[in-house]
């Protein structure tokens, strides 16, 4: 490829890579990209420092900007450019995103040339895994764009190195603590490879520098209360097995499940890396060698967290695509070895160990994929998957293991029996083409998948609904409550767990928003002391596995500003008023909002007129599908004596959220 061409190439890549993580900006993320609902709560809570400026002119001193100072000075220039909206901050990611992937390839070019710059850029840039994280704004999002910095001026001049420890320690300082990986692997890289314990001196000092400036300008001054905020994240921690880390941490983790083709590519690049020498000095010698041993670094930090996310691997993933990446490219150049071509007792460790790993992938792979098609299934063809079922069942852990045991001694048996081979120089181009090919379909597919079927927004209708149902001025407490106030002059109090009645009351916040991390122990503990005060408002269906439901109530404070006419509404119908809530409903301008017809649609209900309230929630769904509306629909068509209409609205609904068991059951039962 020519540099000309590899420059068009490289540029549509990352043309390709934005649209991709700019289209349909409010969509919510998969439902299962993530265990952890951070990829929902996070974006706004990470950057209310960058908020209150913004509101207040002034900056507060709080947990988020002291520990990612970097994204929340950029949110503000970015706020104050284009306001505080869920939109700005998506942008943002994306162009964060981008830049991440410009700055692998890049260093990927300096590797192996132009060629490999673009085939980088262009997987890069394409993972699903990637760009749906890319559309979270996430600190990731700016770290991982800050390495890709550090790993272009690693790959360069040796005396860019110590510009690229600086870079890596300020990313992990100013940006998040969880980059701090990379500058071990940049130190043990540039060791390893300049054979001496001297050589990342001039590295680590310039690393050092950096932490100077952060301990003068942000820990000293402000010590105690990181020293607390961290004490407070270390309680909230699920601590586990440290020794049962690494293969928990393998066998949950992203790799396998979003990119089979290439978690084997990038697999055998990294494990050839370790164990073949061969292989390691031609690496080190053109500093391929740093992405496997910036994989590896990443790797075992997220094993021995306390609690991990998957949002935490991103820096692994672009060091470890980058370096399948390049293993490819080395199939395609023909000056280039193979791991065919090793026949000694490192070779066939490496093929042992790729062997085991993509074995043990494959059967995670397959529960993974099994499930997702065992629900898939029952939301559209409305039927139980028997096949999915029988497949549930064999790989629980007895039959896993057995199942694991005979393909890794078929894959040992194979990479025994290949020990002295090698493979034809002929045949390495058509396995270059076939694993770019393998994975540019499987990542095609996901996307289409996506943006086919399986993209939802529910939580950006959730911010819409609060802010047509709530007062201007109300104030709110809980772990979506930045998120939800977020376009508004609404104050937003983030609260994480176990919380108390005290904080609650010294927040000054009039109304909690409640999810399962939150509870309702809060909010019982807030009625014991002000009984009568707390007034359910709305409920709303979010697409993510782990949280179902995000329900909102008005705390009733003295000190509170007038309730608005949906809080009044509401108000009469729990003090079982209907006509009156139907009165205040009536006299409100006419608007398109769904939240008035639900209400109107209970307010009907309760007097009696459920024709009325079929039509009323009828008009709720037209103007914004909802899960919860679709299935009252249901339920009332089925207590109507429609089981027809019934089961369409449920497999509607179950069409937006396929993992609501709920749903899968009712519409289980309808089946003939």
């Amino acid at each position: 490829m020519t540099p000309r061409a590899a420059a068009a190439a490289t540029g549509s890549a990352l043309v390709v890579g934005l649209v991709l993580r700019a289209v349909w900006p409010l969509a919510d993320p998969p439902a299962r990209l993530s265990w952890s609902h951070g990829v929902l709560t996070d974006p706004a809570a990470v950057v209310q420092a960058a908020r209150t400026q913004f509101l207040h002119g002034h900056w507060e001193i709080t947990r988020d900007l002291l520990f990612y100072p970097a994204l929340n000075g950029i949110t503000a220039l970015v706020f104050a450019v284009f306001g505080d909206t869920r939109l700005a901050l998506q942008g943002l990611a994306a162009l964060l995103s981008v830049a991440a992937v410009a700055g692998f390839a890049a260093a990927a070019g300096r590797v192996a040339g132009p060629g490999a710059r673009a085939l980088t850029a262009w997987l890069l840039a394409t993972s699903f895994w990637l760009g749906m994280f890319g559309r979270v704004p996430l600190v990731e999002n700016l770290t991982c764009a800050l390495l890709g910095l550090a790993a272009w001026l690693a790959t360069g001049m040796r005396p860019a190195v110590a510009a690229s420890m600086a870079v890596a320690a300020a990313a992990a300082l100013f940006g998040k603590a969880h980059a701090a990986p990379f500058g071990a692997a940049l130190v043990f890289f540039v060791g390893l490879r300049d054979r001496s314990a001297r050589a990342p001196l001039p590295g680590l000092a310039a690393a050092a520098a950096v932490a100077v400036v952060w301990a003068l300008g942000l820990f000293l001054p402000h010590r105690e209360a990181m020293l607390d905020q961290l004490a407070q994240l270390d309680a909230h921690s699920a601590a586990g097995s440290p020794w049962l880390a690494p293969l928990r941490t393998i066998r949950t983790s992203w790799i396998f499940h979003r990119m089979p083709v290439l978690a084997a590519v990038g697999t055998l690049f990294v494990v050839e890396t370790c164990l073949v020498a061969s292989h390691r000095r031609r690496r080190l010698a053109d500093g391929s060698a740093l992405f496997a041993f910036a994989f590896l670094a990443f790797w075992f930090y997220s094993a021995i967290l306390p609690y991990q996310a998957p949002r935490y691997y991103e820096p692994a993933v672009l060091a470890f695509l980058t370096g399948a990446a390049l293993r490819i490219r080395e199939w395609w150049s023909p000056g280039d070895r193979v791991a065919g071509d090793e026949t000694g007792s490192g070779a066939l460790a490496a093929r042992m160990a790729v062997v085991f790993l993509v074995a043990l992938g494959a059967l995670e792979s397959a529960i993974h994929w099994a499930t997702a098609w065992d629900e898939s299934t029952r939301a559209r063809l409305a039927v139980p998957s028997a096949a999915a079922g029988a497949i549930l069942d064999f790989l629980r852990p007895f039959g896993r293991n057995v199942l694991l045991a005979l393909l890794l001694g078929a894959g040992v048996g194979v990479a025994w029996s290949r020990r002295a081979g090698a493979a034809r120089p002929s045949g390495r181009r058509g396995l270059a083409i076939a694993a770019v090919l393998a994975a540019t379909a499987v990542t095609a597919t996901q996307w289409v998948a996506w943006a086919g079927w399986g993209r939802t927004a529910t939580l950006e209708e959730a911010r819409r609904s609060a802010d047509a149902i709530l007062p201007a001025e109300a104030r709110l407490f809980g772990p979506f409550a930045p998120a939800l106030a977020l376009g508004t002059r609404r104050e937003a109090t983030l609260a994480f767990g176990a919380e108390t009645v005290e904080r609650l009351e010294a927040s000054g916040a009039t109304h909690v928003v409640l999810d399962p991390t939150s509870g309702d122990g809060l909010l019982r503990a807030w009625e014991d002391a002000h009984p009568g005060s707390v007034l359910a408002l709305r409920a709303w269906g979010l697409a993510h596995t782990k949280v179902r439901r995000v329900r909102l109530a008005s705390l009733g404070r003295a000190d509170a500003p007038p309730p608005s006419p949906f809080e009044r509404a509401t108000a009469d119908l729990a003090a079982d008023r209907p006509e009156a809530a139907l009165e205040r409903l009536d006299a409100l301008p006419p608007a398109d909002v769904p939240d008035f017809r639900v209400l109107e649609a209970r307010s009907r209900l309760a007097a009696g007129d459920r024709a009325g309230a079929r039509e009323a929630l009828e008009r709720a769904v037209a103007m914004r599908p909802s899960v919860e509306e679709l299935y009252r629909l249901g339920s009332l068509a089925l207590a109507d004596g429609d089981p027809e209409t019934a089961r369409r609205h449920w497999s509607r609904a179950l069409r937006l959220d396929p993992w609501d068991g709920r749903l899968r059951t009712a519409v289980s039962g309808l089946t003939p």
